[in-house]
């Protein structure tokens, strides 16, 4: 009897402890709202951008996440940024980390771009100083619920401007692939093109050329045409639309896009017509010509 008893016993410790140790794996594997959060947004850009959907980027902003630890956001009028009254999120500092403190100094910060590289996120940021607009670049880090400013890049419009974005380039090693090299050559250009810096310019487009191989991929299209779009110098904005046409020769799509910015930019309004809807026939999109007519 005594037998038969502990065996009982034995049998019921046994399903209590499975039961636990099943508890706790089930715990540990479920994932926080936040986490699910994070990864649905990743998801959302990822798709977006795969299929040419960019309106998409411009919404996702919102998401609670970075409401976290870091700093939340107010929205604030301005008509500093491309050249037109807009709303930008304004960064309310929450964190005390170092890296926190160190951007503080650069005082308000407007949200200009969010987006992924490589599953890393990234923002990208404006503000002024005495001696006009000034970019930043933060690099986030999530583990769980503890989301970080892991390193950050500021571009300056003055005298070490230069610099830091070379530093930027010759980082590409360690937080951007593919991807970021090719974002990265891209910053290069739109900024040679918009200082009328002739070496910059070329030294970028050595940058490209090594990395010509990911370039036809359709991924960085969002990229591109913020490259080129905001690039305002004439001459060389001229020369930078015929060396993308010469690069995607082979690639009927990107020829009619490029075409058509170019010929948005210089008021050729029918040839713009013309290669945007023809550029709109061959990806199957009838919303193309709209969302151009709105953001070039």
């Amino acid at each position: 009897m005594k037998k038969v008893f502990s065996l009982y016993l034995l049998l019921i410790f046994t399903v209590l402890a499975c039961n636990n140790a099943a508890n706790n794996s089930s715990k540990s594997s479920v994932k926080t709202e936040k986490e699910l959060i994070f990864e649905d947004f990743a998801k959302q850009l990822e798709t977006s951008i795969k299929n040419g959907n960019y309106k998409l980027l411009n919404t996702s902003w919102d998401i609670e996440l970075f409401k976290s630890n870091i700093f939340s956001y107010g929205k604030v009028k301005t008509n500093v940024l491309e050249g037109g009254e807009k709303y930008y999120r304004k960064i309310i500092f929450k964190s005390n980390n170092d890296m926190v403190d160190e951007v503080k100094q650069y005082g308000n910060l407007y949200l200009s771009r969010f987006h992924i590289e490589n599953g890393t996120p990234k923002a990208f940021y404006t503000y002024r100083t005495d001696q006009g607009i000034n970019f930043i670049e933060f690099v986030f880090s999530q583990k769980g619920n503890d989301i970080k400013i892991v390193d950050y890049f500021n571009f300056q419009m003055g005298e070490y401007y230069s610099e830091s974005v070379y530093k930027m380039t010759k980082n590409i090693a360690k937080y951007g692939g593919n991807e970021g090299a090719y974002a990265n050559a891209l910053r290069l250009v739109n900024i040679s093109i918009t200082q009328v810096n002739d070496k910059q310019y070329e030294e970028a487009w050595e940058t490209i050329n090594k990395i010509e191989p990911y370039l036809l991929n359709d991924n960085y299209f969002q990229t591109k045409r913020i490259a080129i779009a905001n690039s305002y110098s004439g001459q060389l904005y001229s020369q930078a639309i015929n060396d993308f046409l010469e690069l995607y020769k082979e690639n009927e799509k990107l020829q009619l896009y490029y075409k058509a910015v170019l010929y948005k930019r210089n008021g050729n309004k029918k040839e713009f017509i013309t290669a945007a809807k023809e550029l709109e026939s061959i990806v199957g999109s009838s919303k193309l010509f709209t969302n151009w007519e709105q953001s070039l």
